[in-house]
This record gives C-alpha cells, structure tokens and sequence, in this order.
C-alpha cells in the first residue's frame, strides 16, 4: 500500500475549506448583511458564566464525537488553547467591571464613626516582653 500525499492534502485543504465555509454561515446567521449586531441584555455574572465557555465549550458540549476527534489530533484548536483564550476573556472582562464599578459613579464619602479610645497603639509605652 503506498502513501498518496495528494490524497491527504487534498482531504486537509477541503477539511479547511468546509470549516471557513460553516463559520461564515454561521457569522451570516448572526449578523446578517446591513444589521446591528444584537445587544444581549444580563447580568455580570451571566456574562462570567458565558465568556468562561467561550471557546472551550460546556463539558456536555465536548463529549460530541467531533470535538473527541479534535481535541485528540489537535485540526483546529488545542483544549490547552481554547482554555487560555477563555481565561484571557474572563481578565479582560474582570478589567472591564472593575474600572465600570470605580467610574460609573463618585466615591463616597462617609465620616468616621465615633470611636470610644482616645489613643493609638503607637503611642503606647513599650512593654517588657520585647
């Protein structure tokens, strides 16, 4: 039996085409030709829960025979890979709440409560156990 080089570029080149094929129908679907991109409205935690299965997916989203065959031969994506850029979303969005929460409104100020000692530990004579 001999190997036929043609045969298996060939298989990868229309594998890739295939894929670029079935992302772009699937951007189509979401986005279609002239539209705004649809706004989803929930709540911060929502929003972690989604970016953390971003691209690596649920664990019953991954238990599908293509995505076995995948993350076994590596064709379009490494799981050490899809985790990272998930994890990378999760501190771009951490960023994002954060400087949200410290800028969406001004600081407030509140006086200090009414406090029973009238000295501080520093001004405290040393004591003998040193």
């Amino acid at each position: 039996m001999t190997f036929k080089g043609k045969t298996v570029i060939s298989a990868f080149v229309l594998g890739m085409a295939w894929a670029t094929v079935a992302a772009s129908a699937v951007r189509s679907q979401q986005y279609p030709s002239g539209s705004e991109p649809v706004f989803i409205n929930e709540t911060v935690p929502e929003a972690f829960d989604r970016a953390y299965t971003t691209h690596s997916k649920t664990f019953l989203e991954n238990r599908s025979l293509w995505r076995q065959f995948n993350a076994f031969f590596g064709l379009f994506s490494l799981p050490e890979r899809e985790l990272a850029r998930d994890a990378e979303l999760i501190q771009i969005m951490y960023r994002d709440v954060l400087m949200q929460q410290g800028t969406s409104t001004p600081p407030l100020r509140t006086p200090d409560l009414n406090n029973p000692f009238d000295s501080s530990v520093m001004t405290l004579p040393a004591s003998d156990l040193d």
